[in-house]
């Protein structure tokens, strides 16, 4: 997430006032944002259409059973045209809106919405203008018009035109002589406070929107990145142990139902101690994340890597035989050979010790079979893999090697 979204976020917590723009939204966000707009207004108008058939099917069945409107047979055709055009476009959406939501275009989805959200907002301002022939209530009428048009989330631009033809519809059905006695003063009066009621609704609930959408998307970033920090070394970026004890158990279980083998190789930085003593712990810190980089670009890209604790790391190899683990830890022994670390004066190596799961099924018993090997390792001479004994004394204490 931007800076800029978490200050405007911030800013606008502290003055309570909310005021985000579609295009402060950040590039990785706005695919998702304009997602949840498209099915927000589909679910919505799919609901206004189930209502626009409910209401015209009552309509013209009262329209045909008591035909006694005041005006004459125009304006009882006038009634029964509009409340037609109302049931077709309802059922035709509700048709094509099914086949919106399963197409890739999104610009022919939105198209669809936006032809639609106009046309029924302009047949209900139709059905107001017959009705102020008959009824003074004209101010009720224009005022559930702006209510529906603000209950659907568009941009800014697209409101202002809706509301704008509104306006004009309104206006043009009163210039035509569809008003009846309604004094002009008042009905411009009207169109304009309830313009910018419209305006203000806009704001206030399409605010509220965007910030409840900015909001959910930075409290699940925030947890993912909690998550992601209980789980990685904050120096290397590895996995840590936690994860590693995690997967480890996971692909033991999933080797013994598919009988394939699991090798671990466990290794550590031989004598690192020196590097902190005599370069301090800088240094040091650099020499483990550039042990990060060398593992993770030895290995294949199935095998999992993890900073097991101090110097020591962990390479997990699923579907490998200890043989095969033998190969990848000589080529490991190679590659810190033959790397250079500018900032230690000397060649870092590393002692490993290997295991798989033919010699131990528990994890806990793999990795201490694993240590032992490495430890032998070290009192070998350092910078090899060991990938046999200490199963004879397997729970006898580990023997301390000095730096």
């Amino acid at each position: 997430m931007s800076d800029q979204i978490k200050d405007a976020v911030e800013e606008n917590d502290a003055r309570r006032f909310y005021f985000f723009d579609e295009r402060e939204i950040p590039e990785d966000l706005i695919g998702d944002f304009r997602l949840r707009r498209q099915i927000h207004n589909r679910l919505f108008l799919r609901m206004a259409s189930y209502v626009g058939i409910l209401v015209g099917l009552i309509l013209t069945l009262r329209l045909f059973l008591f035909p006694d409107i005041a005006g004459g047979i125009a304006l009882h055709q006038a009634y029964l045209l509009n409340f037609i055009v109302l049931l077709t476009i309802s059922g035709v959406y509700l048709i094509i809106s099914f086949s919106l939501e399963s197409r890739s275009s999104f610009r022919h989805a939105v198209l669809g919405q936006r032809i639609y959200i106009t046309i029924i907002v302009l047949v209900y301002v139709a059905l107001g203008w017959i009705d102020m022939q008959v009824a003074p209530d004209y101010s009720a009428i224009i005022g559930a018009i702006v209510y529906l048009s603000v209950t659907i989330w568009i941009g800014l631009y697209g409101y202002l035109l809706l509301l704008f033809l509104i306006n004009v519809f309104v206006a043009a059905g009163f210039l035509l002589g569809v008003s009846g006695s309604i004094p002009a003063g008042d009905l411009i009066v009207e169109m304009i406070l309830f313009s910018i009621l419209g305006v203000s609704l806009y704001f206030s609930i399409n605010q509220g929107r965007m910030h409840n959408f900015i909001n959910e998307k930075l409290l699940n970033r925030t947890i993912s990145e909690l998550e992601d920090l209980s789980l990685r070394d904050p120096l290397t970026r590895l996995f840590n142990r936690r994860m590693m004890n995690t997967e480890l158990e996971k692909e033991l279980a999933l080797s013994k139902r598919t009988s394939q083998p699991l090798s671990i190789i466990l290794l550590d930085l031989d004598k690192f101690k020196r590097v902190n003593d005599s370069l301090g712990h800088a240094v040091g810190d650099e020499t483990l994340k550039k042990t990060a980089e060398l593992l993770l670009g030895g290995v294949r890209e199935s095998d999992r890597v993890y900073r097991f604790g101090g110097e020591e790391f962990l390479v997990m190899l699923p579907t490998t035989s200890l043989k095969d683990a033998a190969v990848l830890a000589e080529r490991l022994c190679q590659l810190f050979r033959s790397s250079t670390f500018d900032i230690i004066p000397w060649t870092v190596t590393a002692s490993m010790g290997l295991a798989d799961n033919t010699e131990r099924a528990l994890s806990a018993d793999l990795i201490k079979l694993a240590d032992c090997r490495m430890y032998r390792a070290k009192d070998a001479g350092r910078d090899r893999y060991v990938d046999t004994g200490c199963n004879e004394g397997f729970d006898s204490e580990e023997p301390v090697i000095p730096d």
